[in-house]
């Protein structure tokens, strides 16, 4: 499925550290005002948005637009999938509006709608077998590139967070970090995400965009979706590289199962995925041991769970179940408040949205989320983009158990890093 939006009719912020069910109360008071033309609009009316991994984010220097939460109700959603296509166009309009305005503004919806749909069919005749891009980057001098500290200090951040777990304050902590790739001109957005979804098929393509920033990701990790009764999540922990060939892939993905740490890091995630859902859910099903999930550039330990909720009243929209998850150990900790607590006062980066949940939900309640992990936030220049410089803020983040190794963390965000990096820089 692929959903394209244009537009707001409504926007919803929330902060603080109810922002994920506060939005899902203000859903429930907007319902009262919508009149459906075709009843089956109601269906596929979406709610599009997403969640700042912390609840003390602040919508500032290069997050500003991106609230601590934020829902939006655009103006034209198309929505493709195997059966086919299907749009969905919303109004606010007044008391005193007038009938043809009315009407007039829902046929240039109409046919900007046609063009939308027009243009999907041709990416869906394009090529993906292939990993050329289409179109060349703008002409300029060459990409620069800055990691956001010397290694070595996200190496001794890293060591501080094991000194920490030994110390017994908390069992696990992810941490993170930043490259920030400039580059005259502006980034092609479009071709970017092209070429995202011809490198990751597996992943899921996210873009969201405020002005002249957009934060884009390719996620291999689905949080959490909620259709009827019916609850799927998924716990992805544990990490390792890809190999160059399929007998050193093979070696590389048997050390990544055989391995205590990494299988441990992963059991926490799966332990803590349960506990969060057990009182709506019940136990929740899955296989004993993880599997291997294989992305270009690392390969991850993931174990997919599904349940149903014992009492449909006692959840109301998919982002209780949101609310319930984040942020899960695979991108926090465990414990959850004191890992959070540690990464407040030694992380020393803004996530904004980054690791946060971003996704949708329908005017039923169902809906479901995605990680916005393997994730950048693009700003392109203001004004005259001959002139400015575009910036490109790519996040990485290792888990850190007991017994893990700093220069081992920093090469797994080094391979998280290239995700984005390289079709970034290759477009």
């Amino acid at each position: 499925m692929a959903l394209v939006a244009e537009g707001v009719t409504i926007c919803l912020e929330t902060a603080g550290e109810g922002r994920i069910r506060d939005a899902g109360a203000l859903l429930a008071e907007q319902e009262a005002r919508f009149f459906y033309v075709d009843p089956e609009s109601r269906e596929r009316l979406r709610w599009l948005g997403g969640f700042s991994f912390d609840a003390r984010h602040h919508s500032q220097g290069e997050w500003a637009g991106f609230p601590a939460g934020q829902l939006s109700l655009p103006s034209l959603l198309l929505e493709t999938g195997p059966e086919g296509a299907a749009v969905v166009l919303t109004q606010s309009i007044s008391a005193d509006a007038q009938n043809d305005a009315i009407l007039a503004s829902f046929e240039s919806q109409m046919i900007r709608a046609q063009s939308l749909i027009m243009e999907r069919e041709g990416e869906e005749g394009f090529d993906r077998s292939s990993s050329q891009p289409t179109q060349a980057g703008e002409a300029g001098p060459e990409y620069a590139v800055a990691a956001d500290r010397p290694h070595s200090v996200y190496c001794e951040t890293v060591q501080k967070g094991v000194d920490a777990i030994v110390a017994g304050a908390f069992e696990k902590v992810v941490v993170a970090r930043s490259l920030e790739v400039r580059h005259p001109g502006r980034y092609p957005l479009d071709e970017f995400l092209r070429r995202l979804s011809v490198i990751y098929p597996s992943c899921t393509v996210l873009a969201w965009g405020h002005e002249d920033s957009t934060l884009i990701a390719a996620s291999p990790e689905f949080l959490v979706s909620l259709e009827g009764e019916r609850v799927r999540t998924h716990a992805l922990a544990g990490s390792a590289a890809r190999g160059s060939s399929p007998d050193q892939d093979a070696l590389f993905a048997r050390h990544l199962v055989e391995s205590k740490k990494e299988q441990a890091e992963h059991a926490a995630v799966v332990r803590a995925v349960r506990e969060a859902l057990r009182d709506v859910c019940g136990e929740l099903e899955g296989p004993e041991a993880p599997s291997l999930l294989k992305i270009e550039g690392i390969q991850h330990l993931a174990t997919p769970l599904q349940g149903r909720l014992r009492d449909q009243s006692s959840v109301d929209t998919v982002l209780d179940l949101v609310a319930r998850l984040h942020p899960t150990p695979a991108v926090c900790g465990l414990p959850r408040q004191q890992s959070l607590d540690w990464l407040r006062a030694h992380e020393h980066l803004d996530r904004g949205w980054y690791a946060g949940p971003v996704g949708w939900v329908g005017a039923d309640g169902d809906g479901e989320f995605w990680l916005a992990l393997r994730a950048g936030l693009i700003r392109q220049p203001q004004g005259d983009p001959s002139e400015g410089i575009a910036r490109a803020r790519l996040y990485a983040g290792a888990g850190v158990v007991e017994g893990s190794s700093p220069e081992l963390e920093l090469a797994e965000t080094r391979l998280k890093l290239r995700a984005l990096l390289a079709p970034l820089t290759e477009i």
